[in-house]
């Protein structure tokens, strides 16, 4: 009955692990068709088990890892020079924005009240000025919020 010898030569197979009881290298579904028993299993068969629960383990130890840095790149953002630097700015340019809104309330004041030397009509000079300070008020109340 050597022609239905359905084993496969051992070069055809490349590193076969599963093994007959004649120790002969089967691939998976050919041949016969018992599968080893415990005792036949070696090392290596050991070695192709996948550790789920490590894996899992190390995927959460990465997803922590990008998280602290994500925080780390986040803290060095608000807390580095440049932001302060653009903070500065921002507040300059708000002092000015306050200063404007005060020059043309005392004018516009002045000019109601008859004060010398405030002849100039600024709201109708200037006539969208009030709109143009609750914008940037606004503007600057989000932004420094």
């Amino acid at each position: 009955n050597d022609w239905l010898d359905a084993s496969i030569p051992e070069e055809v197979i490349p590193d076969g692990k599963v093994k007959d009881a004649n120790d002969k290298k089967l691939l998976s579904g050919w041949g016969s068709s018992r599968s080893p028993s415990p005792s036949m299993k070696s090392k290596e068969d050991t070695d192709d088990v996948i550790d789920l629960q490590g894996l899992e383990s190390e995927i959460l130890q990465q997803e922590r890892q990008t998280e602290r840095a994500l925080v780390t790149r986040v803290a060095d953002i608000f807390l580095g020079p440049r932001f302060e630097f653009a903070i500065a700015i921002l507040l300059c340019i708000n002092l000015m924005l306050m200063a404007a809104q005060l020059q043309y309330h005392g004018h516009r004041i002045g000019h109601s009240i008859a004060y010398p030397g405030y002849t100039y009509d600024v709201v109708s000079g200037w006539p969208y000025m009030q709109e143009f300070f609750l914008i940037g008020d606004i503007l600057f109340a989000v932004l420094f919020t």
